[in-house]
């Protein structure tokens, strides 16, 4: 991944750039310009690949940090000035012959060149995986079905997607291209999720955005390593078009019930739309309502009286000014010290109020674009962009993300000694901000708040128009806000960043199932669950996406795992239509045996026991959130429920030792 740090100063460059729009135009210096930028690690592997050239195997590998995480990087820099060179000779070679693309090499090499661009060993029962994740092919994971169905079969066949975001999209695009009848409704008046709500200023994505699209949006270029929202939704917006899904989409529809008519194997949805209420019923139901989705809005003392603004960072509102405002921003989660960051920029003076700091870990480049020359590499280099999205994920997955998670306590101490460093550096001459913005718990016990090097929160709090609040508030004035000491703080807007209702899932929906049993029912004991975070015992033919326990803390992106997800339902229904069914379930057993399965794994992460309070850890002191499993082992068990790849001989599947067995006749009755 390109680190901020490595780009030469202005004066330094021998050119600003004018980038020649293809390969075929490009002089030689164009090329060795943009190669200059180019991840030598992501050269490593690409070039082995391209060309079998096996110098490029006696390059060594060292252990490096990213960040909060621990990564391989090539341990000599002459190594990667070589790369560079091979690198700009393969291109010139391919302008030189009017040549815009080249042969993707053996497919027997790509362990070895995979291997190579990780920096670390890959499991041959892992290479699958990492090879979807290249994007090589965009329909790696859609619908195969196994024989055509016939007309007759897919008639009378409809499935409801509640949800225009990310993974409704997906689901929406994956029904389509599999010739399954479908309608997608949602909530707001126009696509995007999150990133249409998310709106507030400074709001970006928190993992490599170059991971952060669909196998088959590989080919979109992002213009930052971590993209603002208005990027994200452009991406959204993109995938809609380009696919024709944009067109089947009912805004300002929202579903209000669920009920399963068990004799005729139906879903009855109500919905209130532009038209009214309305009811229709559905074979199958797709819930792409996520789980940050509905905010947490407090509602203050004093609330009435104040004269000023109220917005909560969902519901940002884009005429909203804050230039020369006096600004409170009550929240220090993600959101918070995010829209703090961009909010001081224009405010005239800014308050944060916090109950409990979270950690921060500098990312380099985190809030610049990437230099013009990474995406000319993407756009022109064949297979580049493939590679440098392999890297991005396997630098957040299992190997890397996955391990922070994890209780290691010389691991754990290592990263809190870091987080103090920064701290320190940016506290220097102030103790007190130290003190106050000092965690009481643990890193990663929370999310994981990912910021730039150079300027952040830290960098707002030091400064003298800013204030930090740790006074509970007593209630709002016609002014502003007074806290429980009596000190009054002026302000003209108050930004709510209160995070979601996280573990309220599918709320406010009511939905019951056969018998007519209700989730509240079902997670009686202690919050939500979810087979595979997909299906619910007792409730045929409903299928989450981004729903309980999948958010992943064991590495991983979530648009990787909702594509699995998405995968296995398709796969579910294909099923059903070809063998002429009516419903699919899992069984009472393997619910409750997945879900032991998974409190045994989540037993290891370090955000249990640890006393912090966050949408981690539910009413119950459990996470119905964090998916605790190694994303490997989640998309073996959501890869086929056929059961065609499943294998228990040692060392081919991480779940040969698991009971959960997420196939039909096993954990699945399909009737």
């Amino acid at each position: 991944m390109w680190r901020a740090q490595s780009r030469p100063r202005a004066a330094e460059r021998k050119t600003e750039m004018a980038e020649p729009e293809t390969l075929l135009q490009a002089t030689d210096q164009d090329i060795e310009n943009a190669l200059v930028y180019a991840d030598t690690m992501v050269l490593r592997g690409l070039l082995y690949q391209l060309t079998g050239d096996e110098d490029i195997l006696r390059t060594e590998v060292t252990a490096t940090r990213s960040g909060f995480l621990e990564v391989q990087a090539l341990a000599h820099p002459e190594d990667g000035a070589t790369l560079r060179k091979k690198a700009a000779e393969l291109a010139k070679s391919l302008r030189d012959r009017q040549q815009t693309s080249l042969d993707f090499g053996p497919r027997e090499r790509l362990q070895s060149s995979l291997e190579l661009t990780a920096g670390q060993t890959i499991p041959e029962r892992d290479v699958a995986m990492w090879t979807e994740e290249l994007g090589l092919d965009p329909e790696a994971r859609g619908l195969k079905w196994p024989t055509t169905p016939s007309p007759d079969q897919l008639q009378d066949f409809e499935v409801l997607v509640i949800g225009a975001g990310m993974s409704g999209l997906n689901a929406a695009i994956q029904l389509k291209n599999a010739g399954i009848a479908y309608s997608i409704v949602e909530k707001n008046a126009d696509l995007g999720g999150t990133w249409q709500e998310n709106r507030y200023p400074g709001a970006r994505v928190d993992t490599p955005s170059r991971g952060y699209c669909h196998v088959y949006g590989a080919d979109f270029i992002y213009p930052y390593p971590f993209s603002p929202q208005s990027d994200n939704l452009r991406y959204l917006q993109w995938i809609a078009e380009r696919f024709g899904v944009q067109d089947t989409i009912e805004f300002r529809t929202e579903v209000t019930s669920l009920i399963w008519h068990d004799d005729v194997s139906l879903w009855e949805a109500s919905l209130v739309g532009p038209n009214g209420p309305e009811v229709r019923r559905y074979n199958a139901v797709i819930s792409a309502v996520g789980f940050l989705s509905r905010p947490n809005i407090p509602t203050l003392p004093g609330q009435g009286e104040f004269q000023g603004e109220i917005v909560h960072t969902a519901t940002w509102r884009d005429d909203l000014d804050i230039a020369g405002k006096r600004v409170a921003i009550i929240g220090s989660g993600c959101s918070g010290y995010q829209a703090l960051a961009e909010i001081a920029k224009s405010a005239s003076h800014t308050y944060l109020f916090q109950r409990e700091p979270s950690w921060v870990y500098e990312t380099a480049g985190y809030l610049s674009p990437y230099p013009s020359e990474i995406n000319w590499l993407e756009r022109n280099f064949p297979y580049y962009r493939n590679f440098l999205r392999f890297r991005s994920m396997w630098m957040f997955g299992p190997e890397t993300l996955g391990r922070v998670f994890l209780k290691d306590r010389s691991f754990n101490d290592a990263i809190r000694e870091e987080r103090l460093a920064f701290m320190q550096k940016k506290f220097a001459n102030r103790p007190d901000l130290m003190t106050k913005m000092l965690p009481s718990t643990p890193p990663m016990t929370s999310r994981p708040v990912l910021v730039d090097e150079n300027w952040s929160v830290y960098d707002v709090l030091v400064q003298e128009n800013s204030d930090l609040v740790t006074e509970n508030i007593e209630k709002l004035t016609a002014n502003g806000i007074l806290d429980v000491t009596g000190t009054e703080h002026a302000v003209d807007v108050i930004v709510l960043a209160t995070g979601f209702r996280a573990n309220d899932f599918l709320f406010p929906m009511d939905i019951r199932g056969k018998g007519g049993m209700t989730l509240s029912e079902l997670w009686s004991k202690d919050g939500a669950r979810a087979y595979l975070g997909t299906m619910l015992p007792g409730f045929p033919n409903l299928f989450t996406l981004y729903g309980p326990n999948i958010n992943s803390a064991g590495g991983g992106g979530n648009p990787a795992i909702q594509e699995s997800q998405t995968r296995f339902i398709l796969n579910s229904l294909a099923h059903l239509v070809l063998h002429d069914l009516s419903r699919v379930e899992v069984t009472d057993e393997a619910y409750a045996q997945y879900n032991n399965e998974l409190d045994d794994a989540e037993a290891a992460k370090i955000y249990v026991g640890s006393d912090a309070k966050n949408y981690y850890m539910n009413e119950y002191g459990r996470s119905a959130a964090n998916c605790p499993f190694d994303i490997r082992k989640m998309w073996e068990w959501l890869r086929d429920p056929s059961g065609q790849y499943t294998c228990s001989a040692p060392g081919t599947s991480m779940n040969a030792d698991s009971k959960v067995k997420p196939y039909f006749g096993q954990d699945l009755v399909a009737t």
